[in-house]
Formats: structure tokens, sequence, C-alpha cells
């Protein structure tokens, strides 16, 4: 669709991070931009970010959020995303911060849960099989977790997305978060 300001399209913005073995503390979310090292794979291409600049949208754009979702990404270092490295993530608690005020916090598991009627077994187990965390539920974007309110995001505001306190992961994982709304993007 287009206004007079911009192009508005529906476009997720999303965001890979790796969580390293055996380290504790907090994860960020888009704040290392494509073409930057995330770890393994070395660099960040299209397939882990769709974020050109760290923390921000690019000049003129703006996004209204409506919902988020996060799963492992499909390319992992050896090892990683076991049954037991999700559900230490799966504990964890998720913060979107602009700006330096936080937004919204709320466990792992909400994402992971949100908009699903389907049963969820929350053991390491049988967190490998049928209705496992992160792996059937939350790469369906009929599971997103849908905001309470709606974030708005303009141009060049800070923001990021943290998974903190979370348990302890025995392979490098990593996680990819998707924000889902609708883009505006300044006609040129």
């Amino acid at each position: 669709m287009q206004t007079d300001w911009g192009r508005v399209i529906s476009q997720p913005i999303y965001d890979t991070a790796q969580f390293t073995a055996g380290a504790l503390g907090a994860i960020r979310f888009f704040t290392i931009p494509q073409g930057q090292a995330l770890g393994t794979p070395a660099i960040k291409g299209a397939a882990q970010t769709n974020l050109l600049t760290a923390g921000q949208l690019e000049t003129g754009q703006k996004m209204v959020v409506e919902a988020i979702y996060l799963h492992p990404h499909a390319n992992q270092p050896a090892g990683g995303a076991t049954a037991a490295d999700k559900l230490a993530i799966w504990q964890g608690v998720f913060r979107f911060t602009i700006s330096g005020v936080n937004f919204l916090t709320i466990p792992v598991s909400e994402i992971g849960e949100g908009g699903s009627d389907v049963l969820i077994n929350h053991d390491a187990a049988s967190a490998g099989t049928g209705t496992n965390i992160f792996h059937d539920v939350c790469g369906n974007s009929a599971n997103v977790y849908p905001l309470p309110k709606v974030i708005t995001l303009e141009g060049t505001q800070q923001f990021s997305c943290t998974i903190e306190d979370y348990g302890t992961i025995a392979n490098d994982t990593n996680i990819l978060v998707v924000l889902l709304g609708t883009m505006t993007r300044p006609v040129v």
C-alpha cells in the first residue's frame, strides 16, 4: 500500500544470536547487523538477520510490532540446539527494550506457547519428540506471542531484545527472534 509519506508492507524484522556453551548472562538480539561477527557462522548474512544497522531501523523507516516469536535457527554449530539446550533457553526471561526503556518482560516460555493450543512437554527427555519446545511450536507463525499493546519503532530509535536468566547451555546454540508487524519505508 502506498501512502503520501511511505510504502507500507508486512515485513518481519529478524535476528539471530548465539548462546555459547557454558556461558550464563544475557544474550542480546538486534545489536549486530549484517556483515558483522556472530560466532558460528563467523559473519551474519541475510539468513541470520535483515537488520542493516546495529539496533535500529534504517533512516525514515517505521515499524509497528504486533507479535513476536523465536526458535532455533536452521543453521546450527556442530552439536547445537539439543533438547536440553532448548529447554535451558526456554526457562529464561525475554525483554524488549527501546531507547533504554523496557517495554516488555515475559518468560521465554510464554513466547513459545503464545497463541498455541498445543500441549508442550516441558522436560528435556520429551523435548526432542512430537510437541517439543521451540521445534514444532515457535517456528509456526500461528504460534506467535501477540503483544498486549503494539510497539512502534521509528527510524534511528535504538532497540533490542534480550534473553536472560536462562539455564546452562551444553552446546553453542543459535536462536532466531522475529518481530512481526507492519513496516513503512519512505517513498524515494
